[in-house]
């Protein structure tokens, strides 16, 4: 069977759109969840439904939590942690030609002597 090719998103990452959201809406105590998907919602063509797990997973790991655990709760951003940009990508380094190794010398074992059982009366 072929791979049929995935058409590109329509809308950026969730990762930059919930950090969008949380900056957009400017709540001094942080936004909480059920805002975050309504500004998404209203701001992006995407179903939130959809989308509800991605987005859960990306604030559980990536946002600083104000109440609550999990989550749930209301979220705000770090001000260090504002969406980087991602990193040009690295060139492939040139390999190493790897010199022959030598045979490595056999070791041989020396005889050892039985261990002699104890009595222990």
């Amino acid at each position: 069977a072929r791979r049929r090719k995935t058409a590109a998103a329509a809308h950026p990452p969730v990762a930059t759109m919930v950090v969008t959201a949380i900056l957009g809406l400017k709540e001094r105590k942080g936004s909480s969840m059920v805002a975050i998907k309504k500004y998404i919602a209203a701001n992006y063509r995407v179903d939130v439904a959809r989308l509800a797990p991605f987005i859960r997973k990306f604030i559980r790991k990536a946002v600083k939590q104000t109440k609550g655990t999990g989550a749930s709760g209301s979220f705000r951003v770090n001000k260090t942690a504002v969406p980087k940009k991602k990193k040009a990508a690295k060139k492939p380094k040139a390999k190493k030609v790897k010199k022959p190794k030598s045979a490595a010398k056999k070791k041989t074992n020396r005889a050892r002597k039985p261990k002699t059982k104890k009595n222990r009366n």
